[in-house]
C-alpha cells in the first residue's frame, strides 16, 4: 500500500507541473521584461559607437549609418516582441497540455475505481466465484423454505419430507432430519433403511450419549431385515461399547459373515471383533509382548502406542470401562482389566488411580492380588 501512495504522490507532482508548463503566459510583464533589457543592450550599442566616433575609430557618415541601421534593428524587435503574446501556436500548445494532463488524471482515476486493485489478485478469492457461491446458497436456502412450506400446508407430501430429511442430514442439522424421518414413517410402511435412517439421526443429534430409542429402532430393524448390515452394524457398536463382550462378538461375527469383502465397514467390524475378543484390553497386534511373570498377562513395559482408528477406537473402550465402573462399579476382575488396559497403554498414572478406587471397592488384600502383580511388574509399587 505504501508503494501505491507514492506513486499517486509522484504523479500528482508530475502532473501539477506539466499544468504549469503549460499555462498561458502574461504578455505585459513578461514581454515588458524582455523589451527592457533589449533595449539597455541597444543603448549599450549606440553609446560604443559614439565613443568610437568621437575616437576617431569610424567617420561621421560611418557613425550614422551604424546608428540607423541599430534603431531599424530596434524597430524591428520592438515588432517582433509586441506580436509574440499573440502567437496561436503557443497557446495553443499551452491549452493541449494542460486538457491532456487533466483528462489523463481522469481517465486514471475511473479506469482504478473500475479495474484497479493495490492488492496482488491472488489475495483475494475470484469475485465471480463468490457471487456464484452465495447466489447458489441463496437459492438452495430459498427452495429449503419453499420445500418447508408445502409440508406445512400439506403434511402428507412424502417426497417433500424426503428432500428436507437429506439436505437436513447434509447440513448437519439432524434434530430436523430425525422429524423429517418420523413423518416419513408416518406416511410409508416401516423398513429397515427407514428405521436405521431414523435411528441413525437420533444418534448423531447426541452423540455423547446413546439415546434409547434409536436402539429400539435399529432392534426393530434387524427383526424386519436380519441381514441389514447397517442397523447390525450400529448394533454391534453399542455392545461393545457397553462391554456387552459376548454379544459383541456374536454380532460382529454375524455381521461379518454378511460382508463380501468390498463393503467400507469390514475393516472396522474385524478391529471392533478384535477388541471384543480381547474383553477390551488394547493388545498391538504388530508388537511383541514383553517378557512378563505371569503368561496370562499380555506384555506391559510401558511404552506400547497404538496409532490409527485401531488404537482410538480402544482407548475409547477403555475410557468407557473406566466411566462405567466409576459410575456403577464392577467386579474385581473388571477392575484388574481396566489396570492392565491403562498399563498397556502406557498411561501409568491412570492405572494407579484405579488401582486406589479399586482398593476402596475391595479392601481385602486377597482381592487385589492380581493387580498389585500388574503394579509391581510395572515398578509402580
Amino acid at each position: 500500500m505504501t508503494f501505491w501512495i507514492f506513486t499517486f504522490l509522484l504523479s500528482l507532482v508530475v502532473f501539477v507541473a506539466l499544468i504549469y508548463a503549460g499555462r498561458p503566459i502574461r504578455p505585459d510583464s513578461e514581454t515588458k521584461s524582455i523589451l527592457d533589457k533589449t533595449e539597455e543592450h541597444f543603448k549599450a550599442s549606440l553609446k560604443k559607437i559614439d565613443e568610437d566616433h568621437e575616437a576617431g575609430k569610424l567617420s561621421s557618415a560611418d557613425a550614422d549609418d551604424a546608428r540607423a541601421e541599430l534603431a531599424r534593428e530596434l524597430l524591428r524587435h520592438r515588432a517582433v516582441m509586441s506580436d509574440a503574446p499573440r502567437s496561436p501556436t503557443k497557446n495553443r500548445a499551452g491549452l493541449v497540455i494542460s486538457v491532456a494532463t487533466i483528462a489523463v488524471i481522469g481517465l486514471a482515476f475511473v479506469g482504478y475505481l473500475t479495474l484497479g486493485t493495490p492488492f496482488p489478485p491472488t489475495s483475494h478469492p475470484d469475485r465471480e466465484e463468490l457471487l456464484a457461491q452465495s447466489q447458489a446458497q441463496i437459492e438452495f436456502e430459498d427452495a429449503m423454505r419453499r420445500v418447508e412450506e408445502r409440508t406445512v400446508t400439506n403434511p402428507d407430501d412424502i417426497r417433500a419430507w424426503q428432500v428436507l430429511s437429506s439436505a437436513y442430514v447434509n447440513s448437519g442439522r439432524y434434530e430436523d432430519a430425525a422429524n423429517a424421518f418420523r413423518n416419513i414413517l408416518r406416511l410409508e410402511p416401516p423398513t429397515a433403511d427407514r428405521l436405521t435412517d431414523l435411528a441413525q439421526a437420533l444418534l448423531m443429534a447426541s452423540p455423547a450419549e446413546v439415546n434409547p430409542e434409536a436402539i429400539d429402532l435399529l432392534k426393530q430393524a434387524v427383526e424386519l431385515e436380519p441381514a441389514h448390515p447397517r442397523s447390525r452394524f450400529f448394533l454391534a457398536v453399542d455392545a461393545t461399547r457397553r462391554g456387552d463382550w459376548d454379544n459383541a462378538i456374536d454380532q460382529w461375527n454375524s455381521l461379518l459373515e454378511l460382508a463380501t469383502e468390498d463393503e467400507p465397514w469390514v475393516d472396522a467390524a474385524r478391529e471392533s471383533l478384535a477388541v471384543a475378543m480381547a474383553r477390551g484390553e488394547p493388545v498391538a497386534p504388530s508388537a511383541p509382548a514383553a517378557p512378563s511373570a505371569d503368561p496370562s498377562t499380555p506384555g506391559i513395559d510401558g511404552n506400547i502406542i497404538l496409532d490409527g482408528p485401531q488404537g482410538a477406537q480402544i482407548r475409547s473402550m477403555v475410557a468407557s470401562l473406566d466411566e462405567r465402573l466409576n459410575d456403577t462399579g464392577g467386579s474385581i476382575e473388571e477392575w484388574t482389566q481396566l489396570v492392565r488396559s491403562y498399563l498397556v497403554l502406557g498411561e501409568r498414572d491412570k492405572a494407579l488411580q484405579a488401582y486406589e478406587k479399586a482398593a476402596i471397592a475391595y479392601p481385602d488384600a486377597s482381592d487385589q492380588e492380581s493387580m498389585r502383580q500388574l503394579l509391581e511388574q510395572a515398578n509402580l509399587l
